[in-house]
C-alpha cells in the first residue's frame, strides 16, 4: 500500500500550479549558489530594486510551503473527507461511531450501525462527495488563490486518495473501504471508479493549466444539468 501511495503522491505534485513550480525553483536555485554569488545578487536587488530572495529567506520560504501543503493533505483526509462523512452520518441521522487508529495507521476509523440501504450510501459516500465539493469551491472561487500551498496541499489529498482508491479496491481481495462498502448497497464498483479517476483527471488539468474545464454541472431542486461550455 506505501508503494502505492507514494506513486500517487508523485503523480498529483508533478502537476503542482507552474506558478508555484517557478518560485520553488528559484528558492533552490538560491539555495544553490556561494557567497560570492548571493552577494552579487544582493547588490543588484539593492540597486534595481528587486525582490529577489536570500538564501535564509528561501530556506524560510521552501519549511512554510512544505509544512503548509502537509497541513492541507492531512486536512484533506481529517476535515474534508472525515468530515463528510460524519455530516452526511448527521444529516440523515444515523448513529456514527469513530475509533482512534489502528497501529501503523494513521487513519481514524469510523462504524455506523446497522441503517437502510439509502442512509449507508449517503453516509459512505458523504467522504467523496465532501472532496468533490470542496475541490470545486477551491478551483471555482477566482478569490481563493490557487498556488497557495494550503489550497494545493488540500487538492492533491483529493487527486492521490481518488488515484489510490481505485487502485486499492482493485487489488484487494474482497475490495476496499468506501468503494467497498458502496457496492455493498447495490452500486456498481466501476462506475465509482470511473467517477473518482475522471474527476483526479480534471482537477490535474484544472490545477496545472489554471484553465477551467469545458465541462460544467448545475443542479436545481427537480434536475441536475451536464454539459459544455466555452468562452469566445
Amino acid at each position: 500500500m506505501r508503494k502505492i501511495i507514494i506513486i500517487a503522491l508523485v503523480i498529483s505534485a508533478i502537476f503542482i500550479p507552474r506558478s508555484t513550480i517557478a518560485e520553488t525553483n528559484d528558492e533552490f536555485f538560491m539555495l544553490s549558489l556561494n557567497r560570492d554569488q548571493v552577494a552579487q545578487i544582493e547588490d543588484k536587488n539593492r540597486d534595481l530594486k528587486l525582490d529577489i530572495l536570500t538564501p535564509s529567506e528561501a530556506r524560510y520560504s521552501l519549511a512554510k510551503k512544505i509544512l503548509l501543503i502537509g497541513t492541507g493533505f492531512a486536512a484533506g483526509k481529517l476535515i474534508v473527507h472525515n468530515g463528510g462523512h460524519h455530516l452526511a452520518a448527521k444529516l440523515t441521522g444515523t448513529e456514527i461511531a469513530w475509533s482512534s487508529p489502528n497501529s501503523g495507521d494513521w487513519r481514524p476509523r469510523w462504524k455506523i450501525h446497522q441503517t437502510g440501504k439509502w442512509k449507508k450510501r449517503l453516509v459512505v459516500g458523504g467522504g467523496f462527495l465532501s472532496q468533490f465539493t470542496v475541490t470545486e469551491i477551491l478551483l471555482g472561487w477566482d478569490k481563493i488563490p490557487k498556488n497557495h500551498p494550503l489550497v494545493i496541499g488540500i487538492l492533491l489529498w483529493g487527486i492521490a486518495d481518488e488515484i489510490i482508491y481505485p487502485i486499492l479496491h482493485e487489488t484487494r481481495n474482497g475490495g476496499y473501504c468506501d468503494i467497498k462498502y458502496l457496492a455493498e448497497t447495490g452500486i456498481n464498483p466501476r462506475y465509482i471508479e470511473a467517477a473518482l479517476i475522471s474527476h483526479a483527471a480534471i482537477t490535474i488539468y484544472r490545477l496545472y493549466t489554471g484553465k477551467e474545464f469545458p465541462l460544467f454541472i448545475k443542479t436545481t431542486a427537480r434536475e441536475i444539468v451536464v454539459g459544455l461550455s466555452w468562452k469566445f
